[in-house]
């Protein structure tokens, strides 16, 4: 599998995550963007928008995109005053696009925002890889993959993996092989590049580095 760009992961996850969907709202979910300078404001924007398309639906996890100068402390501040801190993960990305339509320019400010809810299990966990070698991703992958391979419930049939963060190209094939070995190929991944080892992450509220991000979605799909 070769992982996609990260302008293209909301759009993609949307799309694979429709085919999902049964009679009834076993999957739902909202998306916002937004192109304010402002990363408080901006976060804020793209939350409420995503959260007005939940209705009284609680989300289970919130992603966020956001330009290189939008992942900040404030963006997070932003995201969180809509949605509870520990429910955020996300990564930087170029150019962050919904269904709402994209921001022009290779690192254009803006923020792109998808929260996740419905009837399903949703599952979150990430690995840092400890170096920049093959290796290291390779064992990154591995480690997140028995992670996932712990919450899987064999009574529910449908599986998605996004994986999004530390696994520029280059590293992300040593990441997927890694994970890989420990999944298998049934489980359907897609994926995207935050960058490398400089590009910042969002874990459960907190802004880290060189993190790689699983989100596991499993339902009756």
């Amino acid at each position: 599998m070769k992982l996609t760009t990260t302008t293209c992961l909301l759009a993609v996850a949307g799309s694979l995550l429709a085919q999902t969907a049964i009679a009834g709202e076993l999957l739902k979910a909202g998306t916002g963007l937004s192109g304010s300078a402002n990363a408080e404001e901006a976060g804020i924007a793209a939350a409420k928008a995503a959260n007005a398309q939940l209705g009284d639906t609680e989300p289970k996890t919130v992603i966020v995109f956001a330009g290189r100068k939008q992942l900040t402390p404030e963006l997070v501040k932003g995201v969180g005053s809509v949605f509870k801190a520990e429910l955020i993960y996300g990564c930087e990305g170029y150019s962050p696009l919904t269904s709402q339509g994209n921001l022009t320019g290779h690192n254009a400010d803006g923020v792109a925002v998808m929260a996740l809810a419905g009837d399903v299990s949703v599952s979150v966990v990430s690995e840092a890889a400890k170096g920049k070698t093959p290796k290291d991703f390779a064992d990154c992958g591995e480690a997140i993959g028995k992670k996932l391979k712990a919450l899987i419930d064999p009574k529910l049939p449908g599986k998605v993996i996004l994986t999004f963060g530390n696994q520029h190209v280059g590293d992300n094939a040593h990441y997927v092989k890694g994970m890989t070995s420990v999944l298998g190929n049934e489980i359907m991944l897609v994926g995207a590049a935050a960058g490398g080892g400089e590009a910042r992450e969002i874990v459960a509220g907190r802004i880290v580095q060189g993190e790689n991000i699983c989100v596991l979605i499993q339902g009756n799909f």
